[in-house]
């Protein structure tokens, strides 16, 4: 019957559009994920450089300096800041100051 086809035909749109939106909420919580991977990374990475060029002392204070941004942008001032600053300590003064930015 007509109604039969039509019931079908809304069982299956809204199984599709169900599909869509737990796909979509699945790539939304991969893309999350991947992202904080990243900057982990990026944290780890400007730990690291600090280490290398001022000592474990600094790199410890940067990472917890920086423990907390979570912007790109803001990770990558910080790794401009590994390059030009003279010492750990002013590097860290950078970092806090970026760190407090939002």
């Amino acid at each position: 019957s007509l109604f039969a086809e039509r019931l079908d035909e809304w069982v299956a749109e809204r199984a599709e559009r169900s599909a869509e939106r737990i796909v979509a909420r699945i790539v939304a919580r991969d893309v999350t994920r991947e992202r904080a991977r990243g900057l982990e990374r990026e944290r780890a990475l400007l730990a690291r450089l600090a280490d290398r060029k001022f000592g474990a002392e600094a790199a410890s204070r940067l990472a917890a300096a920086v423990a907390g941004v979570d912007d790109p942008d803001r990770l990558e001032e910080v790794g401009d800041a590994v390059i030009v600053c003279a010492s750990g300590d002013a590097l860290l003064a950078r970092a806090e100051e970026i760190a407090r930015r939002r």
